[in-house]
């Protein structure tokens, strides 16, 4: 549902912008209540394949964190996505990390990204 107040949305950070199909990204990005009441936020992390072998979603919801930020405060959200969820189904029907760059969206909607970063993801 719509706020009564406004947030900011900064200093997106990635744990590696190179890793494995078996490691973990930790993304943090800080939230701020920029407006004159305290409220509630659903902060939003999507990830696209920016190319693969076959057609994935432009922004497929991996986490989502609902926060309360008090008036005037800066909370940081952390999210952890182990690289295991970026597979997919290939031509040959097997469920595959593929190597290469997936790009992770935070935001408050899939139509309203804020921040974005890029991430490698190499074969080990």
């Amino acid at each position: 549902g719509l706020s009564y107040t406004t947030f900011e949305y900064q200093n997106m950070t990635v744990s590696s912008e190179v890793l494995t199909e078996d490691q973990t990204c930790t993304i943090e990005v800080s939230v701020k209540n920029s407006g004159t009441r305290d409220g509630k936020e659903v902060v939003q992390l999507y990830v696209r394949d920016k190319v693969g072998s076959v057609v994935t979603p432009i922004h497929e919801l991996k986490r989502f964190a609902k926060v309360l930020i008090k008036v005037g405060v800066t909370q940081k959200i952390k999210f952890e996505l182990p690289m295991r969820e970026l597979a997919l189904w290939n031509i040959d029907m097997k469920e595959v990390v593929e190597p290469g760059e997936f790009e992770l969206q935070v935001g408050t909607a899939s139509d309203n990204i804020l921040l974005t970063k890029t991430i490698t993801v190499e074969t080990k």
